[in-house]
């Protein structure tokens, strides 16, 4: 997989901007280091997990050497804690802020930094902030971006029977062949975006499948590779709601364990469960309301929502299940343009949604019925012919 954060040899950034990334560090983060170490220890009295006391007592420890005066003290520890937590990225920060503090070796300091960065774009630029990292060459702009630019224009439905067909039958029999012979739609006919995150050239995209998207619907998770437009993985979602797409993790919320889990981008697999003690603490939180994360993640609307925004009402409501009784069917679209969180991809991803209502009309024995159908579409690109409004 490209890592958008290797591809600028360390040469490139030079000893006049690991100078500014040192003095910019320590102007955004040492002055408030004993606020995030009393927050830590408050998050960590909650704490009742043993294995999760465990890994994260290093990291508090470090933190606390650093506060003492003792950097060298604090680095060996962190080093510990680091090794200790090798998809952490907060040990990796504070270690490059001693390193560079130190002026023991900048280059590693970097190292550390970027790593950190590919784990969790958005809790390092929470913690360093976007300029900082702007001026010293490790966002937007430069050499770094050129790998990046998706060069032919696509779009793709997500209905799209080419990947859905691939995913685990979702009836048996006899289910399946009422389904196929006798349903007005096929089970996978519509579909709409439950959420879409950027990072480097993929994004990871959640949406749902069904012929009626108001009852019984599938759940997809999967990723994308936005230079081919192929999925990299597509499976049926297991109770996972995405969180959000880092450089090289799909981060999920398992909702059946109240935990966090970070899939790879080979396959899917989960190498990594995590508390939400230990997400919050050691992860770090992804900032929703930060720059970052609004210009690379988007939600779609829930689907009692769209239902509601979907189709126009005659007043006094009439309380049915999916009747054409009381409304008619009005279009309903909804998207956003995506982009990189750290403005490595030039190139934005638009998405989708067209919410709306089809009615059929009831026979003799049969009431006239409505269905909530939904258009999920993707694309790159100026060529793309997709937008918001129609």
């Amino acid at each position: 997989m490209s890592d958008p954060l290797t591809m600028a040899p360390l040469k490139w950034l030079g000893e006049k901007g690991l100078d500014l990334l040192a003095d910019q560090l320590e102007k955004k983060i040492l002055k408030r280091i004993d606020p995030a170490i009393l927050q830590i220890q408050e998050e960590l009295k909650d704490i009742r997990n043993a294995q999760d006391q465990t890994l994260i007592a290093p990291f508090r420890e470090g933190l606390t050497q650093f506060q003492l005066g003792e950097p060298a003290k604090a680095r060996d520890i962190l080093v510990k804690a680091d090794s200790m937590n090798p998809h952490a990225p907060l040990p990796k920060l504070w270690l490059a802020l001693i390193l560079l503090k130190q002026n023991n070796n900048q280059r590693e300091a970097y190292e550390y930094l970027s790593r950190a960065l590919r784990l969790n774009p958005y809790s390092i630029l929470e913690h360093v902030g976007e300029v900082c990292l702007q001026e010293v060459g490790l966002t937007a702009g430069g050499k770094q971006s050129e790998a990046l630019v998706v060069k032919r224009p696509w779009s793709l439905s997500l209905a799209n029977e080419r990947f859905n067909s691939s995913l685990v039958t979702r009836f048996k029999w006899p289910k399946k062949t009422l389904q196929k012979y006798f349903g007005v739609y096929s089970s996978r006919s519509t579909a709409a975006i439950a959420g879409a995150s950027v990072c480097g050239d993929h994004v990871a995209i959640k949406w749902l499948l069904g012929d009626n998207l108001r009852h019984g619907v599938e759940e997809v998770l999967a990723l994308f590779n936005l230079k081919s437009q192929e999925p990299v993985w597509a499976r049926l979602n297991k109770n996972e709601d995405l969180v959000f797409l880092t450089y090289q993790h799909v981060v999920v919320y398992l909702r059946e364990r109240n935990s966090y889990s970070l899939l790879d981008y080979d396959k899917g697999d989960s190498i990594n469960k995590m508390s939400q003690d230990y997400f919050g603490t050691l992860f770090g939180r992804s900032g929703e309301k930060s720059a970052a994360f609004i210009r690379a993640n988007w939600q779609g609307t829930a689907r009692t929502d769209a239902y509601e925004k979907s189709a126009r009402f005659i007043e006094p409501r009439v309380s049915t299940m999916d009747t054409t009784f009381g409304h008619y069917p009005r279009l309903f679209s909804e998207g956003a343009t995506l982009y990189d969180p750290c403005g490595m991809n030039p190139t934005p991803l638009t998405v989708i949604n067209r919410w709306n209502h089809v009615h059929f009309q009831g026979g003799a024995t049969l009431l006239p019925s409505c269905r909530l159908v939904g258009g999920a579409t993707i694309g790159i690109g100026e060529g793309a012919n997709i937008s918001v409004r129609e």
